[in-house]
């Protein structure tokens, strides 16, 4: 018959009486549906490769659908866009041969998942019947057999090619035309197989574990190709299975970032064993010097004011200050002494969601409390991926010596596990008290009130060392374009003429130079001392914190085990008393008691006393007076409850408040919950203000020393710097401070300790080096000794005795490196000797 488009062409005697196939194009749904009742011989045409991969076929893919990737977002179609010309490049390498493999078995008609399989057969021109490919001896003619459909393009590699090859005339721009379509149909058809295979991987991964092994394991979602998928991290070694699931999924992610490598949509899929996310370009950046702050500073003017002023730079402060700046904010921060000066330098070092409040959650059936417990175990486990080397999980344990103990506790803090859900590190367990003691040496077996122990329950919660993250916040905010200053005091609100607050007067402490700075917003994040800033604005605002005295001591490390806390569940005032190792040493604490508001608060022997006397019932080890190496007391900022008749009942939550005058107060809450508290505020201000704000992005924001950051980054510190009689040398104790002090970031303090000969330990027994004092000097807004001693390392807060012997040499190399004049590093000197007089109680004839 005629090849013309609109004729009607029959099958050769071959098929018999079946159904005739039309050719124009006018007729394809019916071409499609005639094709479908053929059944013996079913024509299986190969699909273009510029189809979707997604559009599976009729049979072999039926039941393995996936759905199409999402290219909304804009960052991913970059980043898809950079995969297509990536595979571009990869392409040839990655089709090896599937599609002649594919022609081979196709006589019988089968196909295999995920790759097309050819029967073996072309459309003869003459009369559009099933006739042998030429690549077939079985078959018969049909060198010019191809579907005009298709057009010859479409079986480049097969009928009709081994004819024009042979034959010098073809067109060199056809056979390029065939040769690139030949690369792309092998990347399409090896992409297919590779999806299809990485589905079979993750089904398979899915469905071989037990209930058992699924209840053992931590859950964490992720996506891959649009499908979610569950990944299970082993809460402990009970899961000998977890490895090679874990394995299959790796492969099963491998084989579809391989596969779908011809793709765009290949970039925007992530297997999710981890949120891997590049990390913005200024966090390597150079900050800038205290000088250019304060020259920026005062570039805040009325006809230029900032977005945000943050006054307070402790954790709620740097934390705004992070958070609006990497929102695209112009943002100021600025802090009377220095970062985490106050409370948050004098925490209990745990990053925790409350197991006490979540006692009186239940208890009181407090719906405000439940919620701090839940938002702060899914903030605790935010912090502990951000900042890893400053933070780390910690067991603690609880021992019990009454019979109903065991039980109860146990509930309690597996509620704590539930409540924490994926985000949990390992499920609480109860040991027996022979294995409780050898976990913990230093326990008792039998108290002085007789009751022996019953065992202990070991649960996990995160510790971290508060100032260095503060600094780090702080750091992290000026490397994202903010302008941090600290010493610098806002001593005045300035006002528009409708009475709204619209910037500070901020004096340099340093210079005793002032400035005013304009803003749109004003944040009072000044804790304790929010009320003194209100009162800035309103001399008879009513007050908002109710201050609260919280005491720790720090005793010789032997008091505890290297990697193992403990807590108290009930002092002789019903309290909670915490026991940690922490720095090398044991810390513990902590009260809870009414307190005036000071910048130096002071503990006092009471305090000290009650603290000795809760640890002693429970350790074998004589608890002395003189085992105190070092005191501090820090003012927790609580939220008034009008309610609250005393600071133990009162709600840890924060409060974020406007005053009629504009000025936004952000206030109560903890550590842990820094990150949450930040964000409330910033999507106040941007509310109140009329800001042009980006979304939030500090969830996933590591901050200054994470980046290049893993565990065994201590080994290449120490290999690269431990070698023997060279200047500047460190041993792998140090190395190991080093990279838990600053990320990584610790090679810039070696490279100074080589160049400069300041490897020295600057006391004897504790890691820190001489070179430390240049670093932070230069590289951490570190401005006074105070400074170094307190925030950049924590020599006072561990050892108040060793902390006086390292005053002398810290004032020395930073007033060489400061160009401190005599005068001033003999102030300086004294300043920080009376400083350290806070670090323990009062003498009896003070």
């Amino acid at each position: 018959m005629s090849s013309s488009g609109g004729g009607k062409r029959e099958r050769s005697a071959d098929g018999g009486g079946r159904k005739g196939i039309r050719w124009d194009e006018q007729n394809l749904e019916e071409n499609e549906r005639i094709k479908k009742e053929l059944n013996p011989r079913k024509i299986d045409e190969p699909k273009t490769p510029y189809l979707s991969p997604m559009d599976t076929d009729e049979e072999g893919d039926a039941g393995h659908r996936m759905r199409p990737l999402a290219l909304d977002n804009p960052a991913t179609a970059a980043a898809a866009a950079a995969a297509v010309a990536a595979a571009a490049e990869a392409g040839p390498a990655m089709g090896n041969g599937t599609s002649d493999e594919a022609g081979t078995s196709g006589a019988s008609g089968s196909r295999g998942r995920g790759r097309h399989v050819r029967i073996g057969r072309a459309w003869s021109d003459s009369d559009r019947t099933v006739s042998p490919s030429p690549r077939h001896p079985e078959g018969g003619s049909g060198g010019s057999g191809r579907s005009p459909r298709f057009g010859d393009q479409y079986y480049g590699e097969h009928e009709g090619d081994d004819e024009e090859e042979e034959d010098g005339s073809a067109d060199p721009q056809r056979q390029e035309k065939r040769r690139r379509f030949k690369e792309a149909r092998k990347q399409h058809y090896n992409m297919r197989e590779q999806l299809a295979r990485a589905r079979e991987l993750m089904d398979a991964a899915e469905s071989e574990d037990s209930e058992d092994l699924a209840a053992a394991e931590r859950e964490q979602q992720g996506s891959v190709c649009g499908i979610d998928r569950t990944i299970a991290a082993p809460r402990s070694g009970k899961a000998a299975a977890g490895p090679a699931r874990m394995s299959r999924y790796a492969r099963a992610g491998g084989l579809l970032l391989l596969g779908a490598g011809g793709l765009a949509a290949a970039a925007s899929t992530t297997l999710a064993l981890s949120e891997e996310r590049s990390p913005p370009r200024w966090i390597y950046s150079k900050l800038p010097s205290r000088e250019e702050q304060v020259r920026r500073l005062s570039q805040g003017t009325a006809a230029n004011p900032y977005d945000v002023l943050i006054i307070g730079g402790g954790a709620t402060g740097t934390g705004c200050a992070v958070d609006a700046a990497t929102r695209g904010l112009r943002t100021a921060l600025i802090e009377r002494e220095d970062w985490a000066a106050g409370t948050s330098s004098r925490s209990t070092k745990l990053v925790h969601g409350g197991v006490r409040y979540l006692e009186k959650a239940f208890k009181n059936l407090d719906w405000s409390q439940f919620k701090l417990v839940f938002e702060a175990l899914h903030e605790r486990n935010v912090l502990l991926k951000n900042v890893p080397y400053l933070s780390n999980p910690l067991p603690i344990m609880t021992p019990c010596y009454k019979w109903w103990e065991p039980p109860y506790f146990w509930a309690g803090l597996r509620m704590y596990d539930l409540i924490a859900g994926k985000e949990g590190l390992e499920w609480c367990r109860y040991l027996t008290p022979s294995q409780a003691l050898s976990r913990f040496p230093t326990l008792c077996s039998h108290r002085k009130d007789g009751q022996s122990l019953k065992g202990a329950i070991v649960y996990h919660d995160g510790q971290f060392n508060d100032s260095r993250l503060a600094i780090m916040l702080a750091c992290t905010a000026a490397a994202a374009g903010a302008t941090v200053l600290n010493h610098a005091e806002a001593v005045k609100l300035i006002k528009d003429p409708e009475g709204r607050v619209v910037g500070a007067t901020v004096r340099d402490t340093l210079s005793g130079r002032q400035h005013s700075v304009y803003a749109h917003t004003i944040i009072n994040a000044a804790g304790p001392f929010s009320d003194e800033v209100r009162e800035l604005s309103q001399p008879n605002s009513a007050k908002m914190i109710m201050p609260s005295s919280g005491v720790h001591v720090t005793l010789p490390d032997y008091y505890s085990p290297e990697n193992v806390g403990m807590i108290v569940p009930k002092t002789k005032d019903g309290r909670v008393v915490f026991m940690l190792p922490w720095l090398d040493q044991t810390i513990a604490g902590t009260t809870d008691s009414s307190t005036d508001i000071t910048m130096r608060p002071q503990p006092t022997e009471e305090e000290i006393q009650f603290i000795l006397d809760a640890i002693a019932d429970y350790l074998v080890v004589k608890v002395r007076r003189s085992d105190v190496q070092s005191a501090w007391s820090g003012i927790r900022p609580l939220a008034l409850d009008p309610n609250a008749t005393d600071t133990a009942s009162a709600s840890r939550d924060h409060v974020v408040t406007v005053d009629p005058d504009g000025l936004i107060t952000v206030t109560g809450g903890k550590w842990t919950t820094y990150r949450l508290m930040a964000q409330d505020a910033i999507d106040r201000a941007v509310a109140e203000g009329g800001l042009k704000a980006d979304a939030c992005s500090t969830a996933h924001l590591k901050l200054i020393g994470s980046e290049g950051y893993h565990s065994a980054l201590f080994t290449e510190v120490a290999q690269n710097y431990v070698v023997p009689h060279r200047p500047g040398a460190i041993d792998t104790n140090v190395a190991k401070y080093l990279v838990a002090s600053y990320g990584d970031r610790a090679a810039e303090v070696t490279h100074i300790a080589e160049q400069r000969k300041l490897g020295k330990r600057i006391v004897r027994g504790y890691p820190i080096l001489e070179a430390e004092v240049i670093y932070a000097v230069n590289n951490e807004y570190c401005e006074t000794p105070e400074d170094f001693i307190a925030r950049r390392t924590r020599l006072a807060f561990l050892d108040k005795l060793a902390c006086e012997q390292a005053l002398p040499r810290v004032v020395e190399l930073m007033a060489e490196e400061k160009r401190w004049s005599r005068r001033r590093a003999a102030a300086e000197l004294r300043r920080a000797l009376a400083f350290l007089q806070t670090f323990d109680a009062p003498h009896p004839a003070a």
